[in-house]
């Protein structure tokens, strides 16, 4: 598993575990994307497939301490 350090933007990703956003939407484990944006406290994935209630953030999410978890348990490079 390769770990946050060696992500950036352009990285393709896959979600390590659900990533639920109540009430907006859950991302399932195994969803792919590629990052888009890395913060100091959140990373931003442009998700391949479609998201049911993710269409606000023009299926994009961010996952990483701003949402109170940390990127290496939700995502791993591809």
């Amino acid at each position: 598993m390769s770990t946050h350090t060696e992500m950036k933007v352009g990285s393709r990703v896959a979600l390590a575990t659900d990533v639920d956003r109540f009430p907006n939407f859950v991302a399932n484990k195994g969803e792919m994307g590629t990052v888009t944006v890395m913060d100091t406290d959140a990373v931003y994935i442009k998700m391949d497939n479609h998201i049911d209630g993710a269409e606000e953030w023009n299926n994009e999410i961010g996952v990483g301490e701003a949402y109170g978890e940390q990127v290496r348990n939700v995502l791993v490079v591809l």
